[in-house]
């Protein structure tokens, strides 16, 4: 704590006020519950929010992917956050360039809502050009887990997968390079994806055939335990699997609460 009140002061506070950022902390009603469960000791103890907070409440669908995504993998994106956008389920994503922010772009054409995860500081954060003629008040969330004025590093990207999947009920994974590269460098979205395989979070791959130059991370994500789908129907299968898998929960606890009320 002595850290964070010595590199803190008052005006940095009084600046995130004025920029209409609310500070939510471990013990806040809107604290998402899922992240504290998937996340248990590696939550953020506090979370930087401005933007529509009622999405802080319901889990959405995670869409992930290259940053030097293939025209097929943007056309792509953009089908399927509009799609989810028009099912009324939230998209999550981390507004790099790329996936992400053709996920964030394809909810709000249609109108639809979004949580924009951050790798960096909420007070660098600036709306890009792309957006400006979209309706972004009351359809955005904007998070951070990082210190306000923390500027981006690699290093906190893969922190902040963990976060975009303890904040799903699925993840989508666009397209994906290799685990690692030539150089040995962790692939962002390869990472997301086994972070969501980690926390058993159900996982949408892209069919590597949907693509004239297959992703090579797909296929492998695939034989660690992703769904693969096809780009024609894959929301059609995801949201099925989804509510499936939401009913088999529901009679779990059904039947846990009978079984205790016998003992």
């Amino acid at each position: 704590m002595g850290n964070w009140k010595a590199g803190w002061a008052y005006e940095e506070y009084q600046r995130l006020k004025d920029n209409g950022v609310e500070i939510i902390s471990l013990d806040h009603k809107i604290y998402p519950k899922n992240v504290l469960k998937l996340m248990e000791d590696g939550a953020p103890p506090l979370l930087f929010c401005k933007g529509q907070l009622s999405l802080l409440k319901s889990e959405g669908i995670a869409i992930v992917g290259s940053r030097n995504a293939s025209g097929e993998g943007v056309k792509m994106v953009k089908q399927f956050a509009a799609e989810l956008a028009m099912q009324g389920e939230n998209v999550i994503s981390g507004y790099a360039k790329g996936i992400d922010t053709n996920a964030h772009l394809g909810a709000l054409e249609e109108d639809g809502t979004t949580t924009i995860v951050l790798s960096f500081g909420i007070l660098e954060f600036s709306k890009k050009k792309i957006f400006e003629d979209l309706r972004w008040k009351g359809n955005t969330l904007i998070i951070s887990q990082f210190h306000p004025v923390e500027k981006w590093n690699a290093r906190n990207a893969m922190i902040r997968n963990k976060l975009i999947c303890a904040l799903s009920k699925a993840v989508i994974v666009i397209e994906s390079g290799e685990e690692k590269d030539k150089d040995g460098n962790m692939s962002g979205t390869f990472d997301a994806g086994k972070t969501a395989l980690g926390m058993k979070i159900p996982l949408f791959v892209v069919s590597p055939s949907s693509f004239k130059n297959p992703p090579l991370g797909n296929k492998e994500l695939i034989k660690c335990g992703g769904i693969e789908i096809e780009s024609k129907d894959g929301i059609a299968t995801l949201l099925k699997y989804v509510e499936m898998e939401s009913t088999k929960g529901a009679e779990l606890v059904a039947t846990e609460k009978q079984m205790s009320f016998f003992k």
